[in-house]
């Protein structure tokens, strides 16, 4: 297990994102601890923890990893580094232990691939404005929220689908909880309906830091 976070200025909202395989409250204390004794090693960070003070600074998960292979950690942390564009960080993406040239290859191929091969421009940016109203507490654009909708057609199949019946108790770190039915929730913040069955289900944890809560009797 593997958990993206974020640690969050409260004054300005500028952002430091990362990644880690112990507990996040212990990774927190870590931050916490090299901050306090003024020798972390991130010096934006740093200065930024001396200037605004401890007060104002808050640990928040965004994603929890199911998995533990390095190239999938990493691309969650590139992914929201890119969609938060974390001013603090300095360093290219951290991971778990030390990358070997074949992982490093196999990791820029990827993110080549995830983030720019088989995408128009046009698209890559409909999909980033789409996902900084659902990280950011925004909203699409209405032209985006369109394509959206356009995308999403045939797949709900009515009111008498499955993802209409019953509401669940969705929770997000920066959204806070709603109660709503899946599609609701779907539509709203345009959501993958395959993901939000699977958190709604059990088989997933989180999407895009959301997770389920349980179903409302």
């Amino acid at each position: 297990m593997a958990w993206i976070y974020k640690i969050l200025n409260k004054i300005n909202g500028k952002t430091y994102v990362g990644c880690t395989i112990n507990k996040p409250a212990y990774r927190w204390h870590c931050h916490k601890k090299t901050l306090r004794k003024n020798i972390h090693r991130n010096i934006r960070l740093q200065r930024a923890w001396n200037k605004y003070g401890e007060i104002n600074f808050e640990f928040i998960v965004l994603e929890e990893v199911s998995s533990l292979d390095r190239t999938i950690i990493c691309e969650k942390e590139h992914y929201f580094r890119t969609i938060l564009n974390s001013e603090y960080n300095i360093s290219p993406t951290d991971i778990p232990g030390t990358l070997t040239e074949e992982q490093k290859n196999k990791l820029s191929k990827s993110l080549k691939k995830r983030y720019k091969n088989g995408f128009s421009d046009e698209h890559r940016k409909n999909i980033s404005i789409s996902h900084k109203g659902i990280l950011l507490g925004t909203h699409p654009s209405d032209e985006v929220k369109k394509k959206i909708s356009e995308n999403r057609k045939g797949k709900c199949m009515g009111e008498s689908h499955p993802v209409y019946k019953g509401k669940y108790i969705f929770s997000h770190p920066i959204h806070g909880e709603e109660i709503i039915h899946q599609w609701g929730i779907i539509k709203k913040y345009g959501l993958p309906p395959g993901s939000i069955s699977k958190i709604c289900s059990g088989k997933r944890h989180s999407i895009y830091g959301w997770i389920c809560k349980g179903k409302v009797s």
